[in-house]
């Protein structure tokens, strides 16, 4: 039992720390997939959605640090839980209403997370939420336009989450 513990912690940091930082190389990231779906297609869906101890996974990861090039690489596996919550009540898709796009193809890879998942889907818990009614309550939110992409996405994700 200890041995597969120990086995499955390794795989997960090291999984983790090639695939989760904001600067995570794509090339590196799809060798890696490469060679978990050459051992099974099941070994891959595995450990693309394996969580560490908050509850987040590579997608969670890579919203979050706003590196579109992997969540595309993720996605187009097919094999990501994009609905999975963390222990804080987001899931991935909630993430992108708070993440950078800095081209179209990100605002793209954006729109492909949003067709995979649950849009209706309700974080678990209300306080995460706190910090997002204040990112889209701090500005005149009168005249969507004058928003931000981001924060424009933020509300909207916003007025899901709370019904």
């Amino acid at each position: 039992m200890f041995e597969s513990r120990a086995a499955y912690t390794t795989v997960l940091q090291e999984w983790l720390r090639v695939s989760c930082h904001k600067a995570a190389d794509t090339a590196v990231v799809e060798a890696y997939m490469s060679t978990f779906a050459a051992v099974s297609p099941q070994l891959l869906e595995f450990v693309i959605n394996m969580a560490d101890g908050n509850g987040n996974t590579a997608l969670h990861y890579t919203v979050s640090h706003s590196n579109f090039p992997v969540v595309k690489l993720l996605l187009e596996t097919g094999l990501c839980n994009a609905d999975k919550q963390n222990k804080a009540g987001y899931t991935a898709i909630m993430l992108t209403a708070l993440a950078a796009f800095h081209s179209d193809t990100d605002l793209q890879t954006v729109l492909q997370l949003l067709r995979t998942g649950d849009v209706n889907a309700k974080a678990s818990q209300v306080r995460p939420l706190l910090s997002m009614v204040w990112y889209c309550t701090s500005a005149d939110n009168s005249n969507p336009r004058d928003l931000h992409r981001e924060r424009a996405l933020a509300c909207f994700f916003l007025q899901f989450s709370l019904r």
